[in-house]
């Protein structure tokens, strides 16, 4: 298994609008990428869809944020 590209750093809502907007590090590109939930399904970067998915299904097993 390769180590993700993506790494995900933050999510957060905004006020005005609702939505969410969540922040990568691209390891390789060496940048921030940072766009919306729609952004990444409609991208086609099937890298960054598979890293999200991934890692949110980590975040969201993980004990922390059960309690």
């Amino acid at each position: 298994m390769t180590p993700e590209r993506y790494h995900f750093m933050y999510r957060g809502r905004s006020r005005m609008t609702g939505e969410i907007t969540i922040q990568f590090m691209d390891f390789k590109g060496g940048c921030i990428v940072r766009c919306t939930e729609k952004d990444i399904a409609e991208s086609g970067d099937e890298l960054l869809i598979a890293d999200a998915r991934l890692q949110w299904k980590k975040i969201s097993e993980s004990r922390l944020r059960e309690e």
